[in-house]
């Protein structure tokens, strides 16, 4: 509801998305370009924005496979350059593409790691040709490099962070184990053009920059290493079959794995393996040639160590680790885990029966343990015999990886355990469904043309709504706040900034409702959404160039008990086809309590999201949000547009 959207606006004006004043420019945390340095780096967006005139279902698709199929591709060449086998590369690649965690983020994973990869693997190649002295391969390939690598400081931070940051430190080892002068001067030469490419997509970036980092959520947000419970770490065995329809993750009280996607994490059970190749690794490896997966497997235990290891009031004291959520870090840090351990296992002798049989009973007992605790805590409609069947699967896949890690049985292994973990996620979807080819989003796209001559904004009270204005170009004054709020236009809404601690948000939502009141009612449904209850006539009084409302309600006469509002003039309907329908039967939730609705309040400046209260009679209470979305699409699917009457 906003990735896409977004980047369906770009195809449309050819241009910036139609995000509208309340949203600061994006262009960081979304990869938009907005400057000739940016256009560079995030050369990926710049081809969607070149290449708008192609059809639109092709043309998205292109986009959005891009970097997943650059991180299968160029991850399994970059293990073969840092000395591993390329049947492990290839097992890395699959583990890393077919993470759940990747899949149930919409491909984030691949996003942020895939054009580092290949930003990597051209500036292993840069450093061979220059020791060779071929400088003019050597040239272009570390530019290439410079550019890919100046795109780590883009998209979700805290990922880039943690995934790009394992991959360019292991990589940027290995060039200095050579030691050799010229592939050093290539090194430090990349680093320079890197470092001026990253300060320049910064500088055009600053305005988002600025608002991110100062909002209340998540700029001013500071985070410490928490003991999180073994069943979410190591949850990514369990997750075959894991959908909307099957089970229910219920939140506890002290912890945020409060839906699906929350839960799904990457290959953490990898980590108990390694310790038993290294004893192997070692008998037959110098220290000098294990310094570049010492420095990746370091990198990992700082940040599985981060969810793993409570620190208390210490730990918001550390400097970068403070920034990063814990729960962030348990979801991604097994992709790297996984490089780290096929980087070990091409150096090890193959049989080692003994060394295997060990890993082997080692994961077993802790797979046991975690898929009983993810189903005692997280999944509810999980069985114990699904737990024993997933645990023999991990232990099985470790025996084959340590007693056999050079055959092509590895690979097929390593393919098929990361299917099978995201064989039910949501389904690949052919064309662009509502978005696309409908008599709604044929109107839009007309209206949108028209909005932005004349720069006039619409308004939509509902998800779907905001999404399908933004996909079609119409500004909108509603939808989203990916980096920050501009404080100066949310200031007509709060003159005086005392509700600033509800709408200085970054990373998520604006909502607007309606009511009878000219004053406006600030809520946090949840802590990246800003909600906004308003009269519709006082919010153009507020915004002169609003044009246009689009409501699920019908808001003539009789709503809220009034004649209806004298400023809206109806101007038609349209229908929202083919909208994904939310999968979960209503069975599988109790009621919210209605006095649930006076706790919707914005969590204390820097706090994490306070879990969702109380579970009833053993079933999963659905989260305020949730019980909005079911009920929206519960709706039929009918949109009411309304023009403003001003006044003359």
């Amino acid at each position: 509801m906003a990735g896409t959207p977004m980047e369906l606006s770009m195809m449309e004006t050819g241009d910036m998305p139609t995000t509208g004043p309340l949203s600061e420019e994006s262009s960081i945390v979304q990869r938009i370009p907005i400057g000739p340095i940016q256009h560079l780096v995030f050369w990926d967006t710049t081809l969607l924005k070149v290449f708008n005139f192609l059809p639109d279902a092709q043309h998205f698709a292109a986009n959005w496979w891009l970097s997943t199929l650059v991180l299968l591709l160029a991850l399994p060449y970059w293990i073969v350059l840092m000395g591993g086998r390329w049947n492990l590369g290839w097992a890395a690649a699959f583990l890393a593409v077919f993470s759940p965690a990747n899949w149930w983020w919409t491909h984030q994973i691949s996003d942020q790691v895939g054009f580092t990869v290949l930003g990597c693997v051209c500036l292993l190649l840069a450093a061979r040709y220059a020791e060779r002295r071929s400088w003019k391969p050597a040239g272009l390939l570390g530019v290439l490099a410079a550019i890919l690598l100046a795109g780590i400081a883009s998209r979700y931070l805290v990922w880039s962070l943690i995934l790009g940051g394992g991959i360019l430190l292991a990589t940027g080892v290995k060039v200095l184990t050579r030691w050799d002068r010229r592939s050093l001067t290539l090194l430090g030469s990349t680093a320079v053009g890197t470092i001026m490419l990253v300060a320049g997509i910064m500088w055009e970036g600053r305005k988002g920059l600025a608002a991110l980092s100062s909002a209340v959520y998540p700029g001013q947000r500071l985070s410490t290493g928490e003991a999180l419970d073994m069943g979410w770490i190591f949850s990514a065995n369990f997750l075959f079959g894991l959908n909307r329809t099957h089970v229910k993750p219920v939140p506890m009280p002290g912890s945020y794995a409060g839906n699906i996607s929350e839960l799904a994490t990457s290959w953490n059970f990898l980590l108990i393996i390694i310790p038993f190749v290294l004893v192997l690794v070692y008998q037959r490896q110098k220290l000098i040639d294990r310094l570049p997966e010492i420095a990746l497997g370091i990198w990992c235990l700082i940040w599985f160590s981060w969810s793993f290891v409570g620190t208390g009031g210490f730990g918001v004291k550390i400097p970068l680790l403070n920034s990063v959520p814990v729960a962030r870090t348990v979801e991604v840090v097994g992709t790297l885990i996984a490089v780290w351990l096929m980087l070990s296992l091409s150096k090890i002798r193959e049989g080692q029966l003994g060394t295997a049989l060990a890993a082997s009973a080692v994961v077993a007992l802790l797979l046991m343990h975690s898929g009983s605790e993810l189903l005692v805590r997280y999944l509810p409609r999980f069985s114990y015999k699904d737990v024993i069947f997933w645990a023999f699967i991990g232990t099985a896949v470790t025996f084959i990886f340590v007693y056999r890690p050079r055959r092509t049985i590895t690979t097929a292994v390593a393919a098929a355990l990361g299917i099978s973990s995201i064989a039910a996620t949501p389904p690949i979807q052919l064309g662009l469904g509502s978005f696309r080819g409908t008599d709604a989003s044929n109107m839009l796209r007309e209206a949108g043309k028209e909005a932005r001559a004349n720069d006039e904004l619409w308004v939509a009270d509902s998800m779907a709504g905001n999404a399908l204005l933004i996909a079609n170009g119409v500004p909108t004054l509603s939808g989203l706040l990916r980096s920050g709020p501009v404080d100066s236009e949310w200031q007509k809404l709060d003159p005086d900034n005392s509700h600033k601690k509800y709408w200085s948000r970054g990373g998520g939502y604006i909502f607007f409702d309606w009511s009878r009141y000219s004053t406006p009612i600030f809520s946090n449904p949840n802590y990246d959404v800003v909600q906004v209850l308003l009269s519709p006539c006082e919010l153009a009084q507020r915004f002169p160039n609003l044009t246009t409302i689009v409501s699920t309600r019908d808001l003539s006469d009789g709503y809220l008990g009034t004649r209806g509002f004298k400023c809206l003039e109806p101007a038609g309907t349209f229908t929202i086809e083919r909208w994904a329908e939310h999968n979960t039967p209503a069975e599988y939730f109790e009621p919210e309590e209605p006095e649930a609705t006076a706790r919707t309040i914005a969590p204390a400046e820097g706090a994490a999201p306070t879990p969702t209260p109380t579970v009833k009679s053993g079933t999963p209470t659905r989260t305020l949000l949730e019980e909005a979305n079911v009920k929206e699409r519960a709706r039929k699917n009918q949109q009411y547009i309304y023009k403003i009457v001003r006044e003359q």
